[in-house]
């Protein structure tokens, strides 16, 4: 079976989410015997680099400073445009059997020549909340192109199957839903910083729109009050904007809030030592966070709404994230009680046991050989 990934989630994102579920599936599907190739011609991303699988398909050393000059000074985007046109070469030269593409763009539907692809969708994040996004944003249009024209379409979760049936009028019968797998080990933590506080609570990732930290920090505040020695470290994303700054200022948490940049090894001796891992999103199509922290051993505070409950299970205690004094009490409840944070981690780590990219990857080759 020869399956033919594009470059789009590469081109996209240096370190991010959706490239890092392609790696991990498609170094799973080559171990099970798949021949699945990426067509690329460059790209920055730490976990294909890491995990090697794009060797033999990047330019010569002295292209990429060149392209990253035209696009600082003159805002062209050479990569974008080569990646592009290594897709649709690959795309021509016949060699496979379907295609999958990392992202929405629908660039390759001219080319596939009759041949069945197959599209995963992550999240509905766009539909569910419009209003947070640019006007012209084609990302909406675009995803529902190619979910009408797919072959079959995998969604990360139910809540995500539920949500493309709900907005985009798809037949349940062509959306098949994968499970994503863990993506942190936790073998990989480096021993407690000495700058971590001996109590804390993690936030991870991006903060903006739909993340919900601007309901979540005020909440955060009232229990930090209640809790003296208590501080929030946030990890990853970017570092704190004025106003974000400005904000825990007034709330008068900012000097127990620590901002840090995190790779894998720093990001699960956070977890590991975290008194609780807070997840206040509005929406996730999956949340790997949840099992990231889940498999450290961090016991799980989260959002009630979209895929949360469904990934959780039992392991995590669930809180309105509309509402700043439900999110509040339920972190009190929780950091009070160190019988219950003993459980939650324990439930957690039972929990994560039947999420495995293993899995993934034997469910996305099933979804690909009954198409072929």
């Amino acid at each position: 079976m020869r399956v033919l990934f594009d470059h789009q989630a590469f081109w996209m994102q240096n370190y991010g989410g959706i490239s890092r579920t392609f790696v991990e599936l498609i170094e799973r599907l080559r171990a099970s015997g798949v021949e699945a190739t990426i067509s690329l011609w460059y790209s920055d991303n730490e976990h294909l680099r890491r995990a090697s699988l794009a060797e033999g398909s990047m330019p010569a050393p002295t292209a990429w400073p060149l392209a990253r000059m035209l696009k600082r000074r003159a805002n062209i985007d050479v990569v974008e445009f080569m990646d592009r046109r290594r897709s649709v070469r690959a795309l021509k030269r016949g060699k496979w059997d379907l295609f999958h593409p990392t992202y929405y763009y629908p660039y390759f539907l001219e080319h596939l020549d009759g041949r069945p692809f197959v599209v995963t969708v992550h999240d509905m994040i766009h539909e569910a909340f419009p209003d947070m996004f640019k006007p012209f944003d084609p990302t909406s249009a675009n995803k529902r192109s190619l979910t009408e024209r797919a072959d079959r379409i995998i969604a990360i979760s139910e809540s995500t199957k539920k949500d493309i049936v709900r907005f985009f009028d798809i037949s349940p019968n062509k959306v098949d839903v994968v499970h994503h797998g863990p993506t942190l080990d936790p073998r990989l933590a480096v021993p407690r910083m000495d700058w971590l506080p001996s109590r804390y609570v993690l936030f991870v990732g991006n903060r903006h729109t739909y993340k919900n930290f601007e309901r979540f920090a005020p909440a955060i505040s009232k229990v930090m009050k209640e809790e003296p020695g208590l501080h929030l470290v946030c990890a990853g994303g970017k570092p704190f904007r004025e106003y974000e700054t400005a904000m825990l200022g007034e709330l008068g948490i900012l000097e127990r809030t620590i901002y840090t940049d995190v790779d894998d090894p720093l990001l699960a001796c956070l977890y590991r030592h975290a008194e609780a891992f807070i997840f206040p999103s509005l929406y996730e199509g999956f949340g790997l966070p949840l099992i990231e922290a889940m498999a450290c051993g961090c016991p799980v505070i989260a959002s009630n709404t979209s895929s949360f409950p469904e990934v959780a299970g039992d392991a995590a205690v669930l809180f309105d994230p509309a509402d700043e004094d439900d999110i509040s009490s339920t972190m009190l409840d929780v950091l009070r009680d160190a019988d219950l944070r003993a459980r939650m981690a324990e439930r957690g780590l039972q929990r994560v046991g039947q999420f495995s990219w293993e899995r993934t990857a034997r469910m996305t080759r099933e979804v690909y050989e009954r198409l072929i």
